[in-house]
């Protein structure tokens, strides 16, 4: 059952983004001219998604001459089954580091879960990689896409915070976990390269995002939350679960966001990123 389930999400995510490959191929979409889409990073449940509705997508309404997958060898069984159902390339890093001059008219979308340390020294390496290539042509472009780790909730601090004072209050402020220190190391890397040669670099911040098969929301345990009714064999809300908001985002209003942000997103900015503001007394 979790399987279809999942299946039918991969295939309403595709279906969500072939709106926006036939509106551009139909030209009632600007969008910029680039002949191949690159994706990578980590292993995050993102990535697969997004892998997944770009490709099938791009099948049906030809928006990109390429589809392409940076490698390093070293993908899940997800991703493999997704690379070999989608038919789409799969090229290691090193084979792009050697053809850097011929990159051009590229867009890269790039995935880091914050949340895994595991991978983090070779994915900080990818995405130096990916940055140097920016630099060569101007017409290449990058979408980062970063689950945050948990972001301490502000009290009494004011309501809506601009993305460079949220970034200074977590800096200045919070108890550093190296998960946030992970973060802080990409964000300080994109800053540096951005500031030396204004490359096209689109920052996406998610804090809780979750699909049919996977989830990362720090503020909220799901499977307690239905563990818990089901032993109680009733759903208890209390006066707490209506003063606690956060942000959360669904699967395919990521992948959305995350496609439209190439058209919609200017480079050098950062963006937070969320399908709505909720309570745990909505969910």
């Amino acid at each position: 059952m979790k399987q279809l389930v999942v299946n039918d999400e991969l295939i309403m995510t595709t279906e969500a983004l072939k709106v926006h490959f036939k509106a551009i191929k139909r030209k009632k979409r600007k969008f910029p001219k680039f002949k191949s889409v690159v994706l990578g990073g980590d292993n995050t449940f993102l990535c697969d998604y997004m892998l997944n509705a770009v490709a099938n997508a791009n099948s049906k309404f030809k928006v990109f001459e390429y589809v392409e997958y940076l490698s390093n060898g070293n993908e899940n069984d997800n991703r493999k089954k997704i690379l070999d159902e989608t038919g789409v390339t799969s090229i290691h890093y090193n084979y792009y580091e050697e053809c850097t001059p011929l990159i051009e008219n590229t867009l890269f979308y790039f995935f880091i879960d914050c949340n895994s340390l595991t991978e983090k020294d070779e994915t900080i390496t990818e995405l130096k990689k990916i940055l140097n290539l920016l630099k060569e042509k101007a017409k290449n472009k990058l979408v980062l896409s970063v689950i945050l780790p948990q972001i301490p909730f502000f009290s009494n601090g004011p309501t809506s915070l601009a993305e460079r004072e949220l970034s200074f209050y977590l800096e200045k402020h919070c108890n550093k976990t190296e998960e946030l220190k992970y973060y802080f190391e990409i964000e300080k890397l994109l800053r540096e390269k951005v500031g030396e040669g204004r490359l096209d670099v689109t920052l996406l911040r998610f804090d809780n995002i979750f699909s049919p098969d996977f989830y990362r929301t720090p503020c909220v345990d799901f499977k307690a939350l239905v563990e818990e009714s089901v032993s109680n064999k009733k759903v208890v809300i209390t006066d707490d679960d209506y003063k606690r908001k956060f942000t959360i985002s669904y699967i395919r209003d990521a992948c959305e966001n995350i496609f439209l942000s190439a058209i919609n997103a200017k480079g050098g900015h950062i963006y937070n990123v969320a399908s709505k503001e909720v309570t745990v007394a909505d969910i």
